[in-house]
């Protein structure tokens, strides 16, 4: 496809497109088309952190222990093609965030979706969470029996 008659913010816009729906051939194309214009900041784009995320997380496991766990989501546990659509779109709103936080998150159906900005470069991370427990600031101040209630 010729992409040259296109803006970079169209560029952009089919670029997201593009990942979202995993056509990462094609989004190579267009951001090195952007890229010719000097129109992306980031030395591994979000296209290709997303392609090296989705095929080195094991999808497989996450069904399995969603399976074994009985977890289901709108009633039913989602399979591996669900949980890969769902685990893009969380990776690709990410990414999308305000940009004035250093490091953001969103969660969803046990996925978690972060985006760190270092020295100035965008990196993506996915994980799926079984249990996790934090303690707010409010809390930081009390004693082990404090907290506990004893």
């Amino acid at each position: 496809m010729d992409y040259s008659k296109y803006t970079v913010e169209t560029l952009n816009k089919l670029l997201l497109k593009a990942v979202s729906t995993e056509k990462f051939e094609m989004a190579a194309e267009i951001r090195d088309v952007i890229n010719e214009r000097g129109g992306i900041d980031n030395f591994m784009g979000l296209d290709v952190q997303v392609k090296i995320i989705l095929d080195n997380i094991n999808f497989e496991r996450i069904y399995s222990v969603m399976e074994f766990l009985d977890w289901k989501i709108a009633g039913k546990i989602p399979s591996t093609a669900v949980t890969r659509r769902h685990a893009t779109k969380l990776l690709v709103d990410v990414w999308n965030m305000e940009e004035g936080y250093e490091r953001c998150s969103l969660e969803s159906g046990g996925l978690r979706a972060e985006r760190f900005i270092y020295d100035g470069l965008k990196m993506l991370k996915l994980s799926f969470i079984l249990t996790s427990w934090d303690i707010d600031y409010e809390a930081v101040t009390l004693t082990y029996e404090e907290y506990m209630g004893e």
